[in-house]
């Protein structure tokens, strides 16, 4: 039996942003590192979805409607980032239970750092409050089932773009044909 592009994708994308994911926890850099490493994710989404539509493609003959690209990319990400959540889930629960904690510090000292000077002290201070109970408050249960809600959001958003883009049907088929091959 073979496995489909979505399922391979979702594994890769599981595989790789889990290794993302324990770069930054060795790493620790703080806010400008999590920027570096949110772009080099929406790299790897990217490029991991153009591969694995192409793939999709390159099985069909060539061809791949708008529905397939998109159905192979959205829920190859959907897996992808399920796993990474439930991991990262895990991670700072059982694993290391201070993780929030570092990042939730070395987060704060960084803005705190760039915030002063530029604001009162109890404005910043305030700032600062918000900011940790939020961060806190993303790692509990339903912070990771939100963040989820808008991983899904961003995977529908560049899911649409690529399937719209990689899409390829057959030229001789009528406009209102959707399969993209006579079989």
């Amino acid at each position: 039996m073979k496995k489909s592009q979505a399922i391979n994708l979702g594994l890769t994308y599981s595989v790789v942003s889990i290794i993302l994911f324990l770069i930054q926890v060795i790493v620790a850099g703080g806010t400008m590192f999590s920027v570096v490493m949110g772009i080099v994710t929406f790299a790897v989404v990217v490029a991991l979805c153009i591969i694995f539509i192409r793939r999709e493609r390159a099985e069909k003959g060539g061809l791949i409607s708008f529905k397939e690209a998109f159905t192979t990319a959205f829920v190859g990400l959907l897996i992808g980032g399920i796993v990474s959540v439930l991991f990262t889930l895990i991670y700072v629960t059982y694993v290391d239970a201070t993780y929030i904690d570092k990042m939730v510090y070395t987060t704060l000292e960084s803005t705190k750092g760039f915030m002063e000077g530029n604001m009162g002290d109890e404005q910043v201070n305030e700032i600062l409050l918000e900011m940790e109970t939020d961060m806190r408050a993303g790692f509990t249960p339903l912070g990771m089932a939100k963040s989820m809600g808008y991983f899904a959001i961003f995977y529908l958003v560049v899911s649409l773009i690529l399937a719209a883009s990689l899409k390829k049907v057959n030229p001789l088929a009528t406009p209102y044909q959707t399969e993209t091959l006579d079989r």
